[in-house]
C-alpha cells in the first residue's frame, strides 16, 4: 500500500462514495425553479460536463440562459481563470451590474461625437452609416 492509501479515511470514502451513487438528479430541480438569467460554463475538452451543460441548457429558458465553452481548457478554474474572470463580469454587466467597472481589453465608447459634444439618447438611436462602411471614414 502506498502512504496515500494507508493516510486515507476508509469509512469518509465509504460516505463519500454511498452519497455520490444515492444523489438525485438535477435536471427536474431546474426545470422547476430556475427562473433568472443563468451562465453555464465549461471547459471545451471535458466532454462529459459539455455533454452535461448542454443536457442542461436544452430544458433552460433559452432567453435566460447562456452557454460558454472555453476552448482547450478542461477544468476552467485551474487552466483559464482570467477568461472565466472576464466572462463572469461581462455577464454581469449585460445584466445591468456593474456598470461602471472597466474592463481589460474592453474598449470603452465614447459618449461624445465628432464634434466633441455629448451625445444623446436621440443621437444613439440615429443610424451611424460611417459605422457600417467597409471602407473606413475618409
Amino acid at each position: 500500500m502506498s502512504d496515500d492509501q494507508q493516510q486515507m479515511n476508509h469509512k469518509n470514502v465509504a460516505k463519500f462514495l454511498g452519497s455520490y451513487m444515492n444523489r438525485s438528479d438535477v435536471v427536474p430541480i431546474i426545470e422547476r425553479s430556475l427562473k433568472v438569467e443563468t451562465m453555464l460554463v465549461a471547459g471545451a475538452k471535458a466532454d462529459n460536463q459539455v455533454k452535461g451543460m448542454e443536457a442542461i441548457f436544452s430544458i433552460c429558458d433559452k432567453a435566460q440562459t447562456s452557454m460558454l465553452k472555453i476552448d482547450d481548457v478542461q477544468n476552467v478554474m485551474d487552466e483559464a481563470p482570467g477568461k472565466l474572470a472576464n466572462s463572469i463580469l461581462l455577464f454581469a454587466k449585460g445584466l445591468g451590474w456593474l456598470t461602471s467597472l472597466n474592463l481589460p481589453n474592453v474598449e470603452r465608447r465614447s459618449s461624445k461625437d465628432s464634434t466633441g459634444r455629448r451625445m444623446s439618447m436621440q443621437d444613439y438611436d440615429q443610424p451611424n452609416i460611417r459605422r457600417l462602411s467597409l471602407t473606413g471614414a475618409t
